[in-house]
């Protein structure tokens, strides 16, 4: 393992930490896997809008707010760098990553996978790896994924996917993670990250 992998793993879980001391990653009340919440729409049939920067857009569920993050020292940029999205809605919650970083970096697109549960074992929350699966072609490179599982400390339990993937042409890997407290069965959850991973293009 890569220092590399540690800084990526080490700064997702500084930032779901200080984004849940603030009570903002998990609210007092969490949806218990029902996806009908009165008054609320489910984030997954939410619009999709756009982001742009750091050389390429890819769209997200209306509402959600990003905030940028950089790796170690450096500051975030066309290499290197990360995003942070959340909605936060109680008792709705979903929250998304994109990474980025040069291909130098890495042997391929599976160790940053392995590499991201192996490293939260040791987190404060109980991270389970599920299901590796194997998607379409993205940027003419096969797109790895996986299902995982979280119980958080308060007790509450949601279920993410993520997907990695190496461009050629933009010099860097990336990786898209989502997680949802809403009730969608493994298909309905790969369905939405492929059609997240399917609108991230490089500029």
């Amino acid at each position: 393992m890569g220092d590399k992998w540690l800084i990526i793993v080490v700064l997702i879980i500084i930032g779901l930490t200080l984004w849940n001391s603030r009570g903002l990653l998990f609210p007092s009340s969490m949806n218990d896997g029902e996806n009908d919440v009165d008054g609320l729409e489910p984030v997954s049939s939410r619009e999709l809008v756009t982001y742009t920067g750091f050389g390429f857009t890819f769209k997200h569920p209306q509402g959600m707010s990003f905030r940028e993050d950089n790796f170690g020292d450096a500051s975030v940029s066309m290499e290197s760098g990360f995003l942070q999205g959340m909605i936060s809605e109680d008792p709705l919650f979903a929250y998304m990553e994109v990474f980025w970083n040069e291909t130098s970096a890495y042997q391929n697109a599976m160790e940053f996978i392995n590499t991201f549960f192996q490293l939260f074992e040791n987190g404060p929350d109980e991270v389970i790896g599920g299901e590796q699966f194997n998607s379409t072609s993205k940027s003419g490179r096969e797109l790895c994924c996986r299902f995982f599982d979280v119980n958080d400390r308060s007790g509450t339990f949601f279920k993410g996917v993520l997907g990695s993937w190496r461009d050629d042409t933009a010099g860097r890997y990336f990786m898209v993670t989502y997680l949802s407290t809403e009730n969608l069965d493994d298909n309905e959850l790969a369905d939405y990250l492929e059609t997240l991973i399917d609108s991230l293009d490089v500029t």
